[in-house]
């Protein structure tokens, strides 16, 4: 006997506690866009984002589909990078989804960061980690400890642009 496809409004309505008829009311939308959007995996977020927003899916029951299995893979991850951070090597705390789509809980998806980094990137600011990661690939913590000399004076060399000439010898 063949067993039955669940429909997609069962799956909507099981997935975010709305039916499709009633996202598609609630969002001013065509109940086709709205289903074109939720199976994109770049559109959804907005949609989900602006249903959170009319308060009509709880942001905490939705944010992560199969959260169990995120919470396996968060852990797999940060101990196959050894806690650290993968952009700057200070202690990781989160996982961040790479392509944005919060069901995509595979390891090559995931980021290890620390919360500053992982502020970075929600803000769009990831290009803005700080001078010393940008120009040596170091942290200004790092290059005092490979230097040994005071964090003042890797800023005086920094700013004078000699620090460069230092990390070369």
């Amino acid at each position: 006997m063949q067993q039955r496809k669940p429909s997609t409004t069962s799956k909507y309505l099981r997935e975010y506690g709305l039916r499709l008829t009633e996202m598609a009311e609630i969002l001013g939308m065509s109940i086709g866009s709205v289903h074109a959007h939720l199976n994109d995996d770049e559109k959804r977020p907005f949609l989900l984002r602006h249903l959170i927003s009319a308060q009509k899916i709880p942001p905490a029951e939705h944010t992560y589909p199969n959260h169990h299995i995120l919470k396996r893979q968060r852990l797999v991850k940060l101990e196959r990078v050894h806690g650290q951070c993968q952009l700057c090597g200070d202690h990781a705390e989160i996982t961040h989804h790479i392509d944005g789509c919060k069901g995509n809980h595979n390891l090559d998806n995931l980021l290890a960061l620390c919360t500053k980094c992982h502020g970075a990137i929600e803000t769009g600011r990831q290009n803005q980690r700080g001078p010393y990661l940008r120009k040596y690939g170091l942290r200004q913590k790092d290059i005092v400890k490979l230097l040994g000399i005071s964090s003042g004076k890797v800023s005086f060399l920094h700013k004078y642009d000699k620090l460069v000439k230092r990390l070369e010898t």
